[in-house]
């Protein structure tokens, strides 16, 4: 029997000595939040909101919660009496090429205001994408500033609304008449 729980203490052990470093290791991430030390200051660029948060207590410790937005705007609308932030500076908005989307500071580079065009997130133009069902040939007819382009042969738009694109149909689909 002695000889069987050898393992096990040494299997437990081993647990232990691998799992400990994870969970120290954790902390001051964005997924499980910072610790504010005494007498210092952290940057912390969470959900788009870049912060540097100073701890002018002389024996408090501090736990930032950044796990969500919600919880990051939580902690910097009620700060301990302690604590301040100051923006991180140094950022620089980015909207060269862009029409529209983030600037990368938090900030916007535009909206599209030509309905229904929306702004494509990997391009960050306005377009009829979405608009038109990004299906060349599928979805067709104008809607808008949005173009979404014509059938195939054999085929026609079939578009009951100026409100939404068409679909592409064939010759012989009984399509239901345009409603304004």
């Amino acid at each position: 029997m002695e000889r069987k729980s050898i393992p096990l203490t040494f299997f437990l052990l081993l647990t232990v000595i691998i799992l400990v470093p994870t969970f120290v290791l954790a902390i001051n991430s964005l997924m499980e939040g910072y610790k504010l030390l005494p007498q210092t200051t952290i940057t912390i660029n969470a959900w788009k909101d870049c912060k540097r948060v100073t701890n002018a207590s002389r024996n408090v410790t501090y736990f930032v919660p950044t796990a969500s937005a919600p919880e990051w705007a939580a902690f910097q609308a009620h700060l301990p009496p302690d604590v301040s932030t100051s923006a991180c500076g140094g950022c620089t908005p980015d909207c060269a090429g862009k029409e529209c989307g983030d600037d990368g500071c938090g900030g916007s580079c535009g909206t599209c205001t030509n309905w229904p065009e929306t702004c494509n997130g990997g391009t960050y133009q306005c377009d009829c994408l979405e608009t038109c069902g990004g299906l060349p040939y599928y979805h067709c007819g104008t809607v808008g500033a949005c173009d979404c382009g014509g059938c195939t042969a054999g085929n026609f738009c079939c578009q009951p609304s100026p409100n939404y694109a068409g679909l592409c149909k064939p010759d012989s689909y009984n399509c239901p008449p345009l409603q304004q």
